[in-house]
């Protein structure tokens, strides 16, 4: 299985918006979103199999890693946060106190742990704020 990648253009908004659709997340981007933050997309076969959304500052700010369940389990969302590691700046990401496999990747991928913000999302869970520098 081969990985591109590429940016996403105008032409990607709606398949991104399909795609986060399908994410078990409560919380889905409107298309708007899309357009306004930088995203990363990885393709297979000419299909997008996956993106990153995120922000570049002075530091970059993952807002959203999502995959289709077809490639779920398959290194896309690591390749994609390694792709992105090619920034050289510090990336800081916040995920679900819940979401071990999320926590586990990231983990994995040197991230550190460095705050919780207690009660962050709707629902009253908190986020577990992560680093790689």
């Amino acid at each position: 299985m081969v990985i591109k990648f590429r940016k996403a253009t105008d032409d990607d908004i709606n398949a991104l918006h399909q795609l986060d659709q399908l994410s078990d997340s409560e919380h889905h981007w409107k298309l708007d979103f899309f357009s306004k933050n930088k995203i990363l997309l990885a393709v297979i076969d000419r299909e997008i199999a996956g993106f990153l959304a995120y922000q570049l500052s002075d530091v970059v700010e993952i807002l959203r890693i999502s995959t289709h369940p077809v490639f779920h389990r398959q290194g896309v969302a690591s390749a994609l946060i390694e792709q992105l590691k090619q920034h050289t700046l510090p990336i800081w990401l916040e995920v679900r106190a819940s979401n071990g496999q999320a926590y586990g990747l990231y983990k994995k991928l040197n991230f550190k742990e460095t705050s919780i913000r207690k009660k962050y999302y709707s629902n009253g869970e908190d986020a577990k704020i992560m680093l790689f520098k």
